[in-house]
């Protein structure tokens, strides 16, 4: 009896002790598991708490003012277009560019370039300046041209040019004054600088226009006309005069007085000049001259009159047509806006782009770390 009861109480613990180990066994593979699942669900919660508060927002912060910089010079950008101060701007700085960039100051400066009355055999030398009487800030760009004016300069030929040229005379006139008689101008040049140089060696300016189309087969050159009349009806005698006119027959007579002659020229392929076109109208290469409204009680003897030869790129001629006006001071500024915009954009994209980066990498660093945990 005791035996039998020996032998059950050994088979229950025998079990007992078989069944242990699986249940520990068991045990060990649950929290395991649970070890493993509460180990890789706080991965992003972690990084979001660890790093939110010493990186995530210094780096966000970043990104933000970035993103505010390149957005404020996207605005910059878009804005100014409806300001035509800023749209000219642009173009003013691509014109000066230009000139410098393809030195036309120097170029220019290599020639030498002469007027002749053919009616007289009459040849005076244009004077090269390096500083533009219409524009005298060369803070943008440096001028280069030749230019004549009669008041400048009382050598005898000039003196006959003024001559040649007549008077126009408005003081208590008694009747209408005749009309001028023109007289062809032409130009010559060379690309010797040497002073004595005999204006006769120099070479006519290509492509000039013919003074008469009468008579082509003569002078190439310009017709001058010193003064012009204009006859205005339906006027009466007290309107008229106002207006600087001079009424006799029913006939209001007024008088346009020549201020200035003005060419554009252009280098060759064998470095020779040719005529381009007039300087005072881009849409009409026939507008190289420009007259004054005369005034009564004043005579007028062409001392004023002046001639200009100018490159084919100088600014001041492109700016003059394009703003129709001749002082062009008041449209030229500084140009801080337009380095101000581009550099603003610049500086916005690069940072943003940064930072994004810094931020990733970053991030995915973070994430590689628990990956090998």
């Amino acid at each position: 009896m005791n035996l039998d009861s020996k032998n059950s109480q050994l088979t229950v613990n025998y079990l007992e002790f078989q069944s242990e180990p699986n249940v520990q066994q068991s045990s060990f593979n649950t929290s395991h598991t649970n070890s493993k699942v509460s180990f890789s669900e706080p991965t992003d919660f972690s990084f979001s708490t660890y790093y939110g508060k010493k990186c995530c927002v210094f780096f966000s912060l970043l990104i933000l003012l970035s993103l505010i910089l390149f957005i404020g010079g996207l605005s910059l950008l878009i804005m100014p277009f409806t300001n035509t101060t800023y749209l000219n701007n642009i173009r003013l700085d691509k014109i000066f560019s230009q000139w410098k960039r393809h030195n036309y100051s120097s170029e220019f400066a290599k020639y030498s370039i002469a007027l002749k009355v053919v009616s007289i055999a009459l040849s005076i030398n244009l004077k090269h300046l390096t500083y533009d009487p219409h524009y005298t800030n060369q803070k943008y760009y440096k001028p280069s041209l030749f230019y004549l004016n009669l008041s400048m300069n009382s050598s005898g030929d000039v003196s006959k040019l003024q001559q040649k040229m007549g008077v126009v005379n408005l003081v208590n006139p008694k009747g209408p004054i005749g009309k001028s008689k023109p007289f062809c101008l032409s130009f010559v040049q060379t690309q010797s600088t040497n002073a004595s140089t005999l204006i006769s060696n120099y070479s006519n300016i290509g492509n000039l226009p013919y003074c008469s189309q009468k008579n082509k087969n003569k002078y190439r050159g310009f017709k001058i006309i010193p003064w012009k009349r204009v006859k205005i009806y339906n006027k009466t005698e007290n309107k008229c005069v106002k207006g600087n006119g001079i009424y006799s027959d029913g006939v209001c007579y007024k008088y346009l007085i020549l201020k200035e002659i003005c060419l554009e020229v252009k280098s060759d392929s064998n470095n020779s000049l040719d005529y381009r076109r007039g300087c005072y109208e881009t849409s009409n290469s026939t507008k190289f001259f420009k007259y004054k409204k005369a005034h009564l009680q004043r005579s007028y003897n062409f001392s004023d009159f002046a001639i200009f030869v100018r490159h084919w790129r100088d600014p001041y001629v492109i700016l003059m047509n394009f703003f129709h006006k001749e002082d062009i001071s008041s449209t030229i500024s500084t140009g801080f806006m337009e380095k101000l915009i581009p550099a603003s954009i610049f500086v916005g994209i690069s940072a943003f782009t940064f930072f994004i980066m810094i931020y990733l990498l970053l991030k995915g660093r973070v994430h590689y770390k628990f990956k090998l945990m």
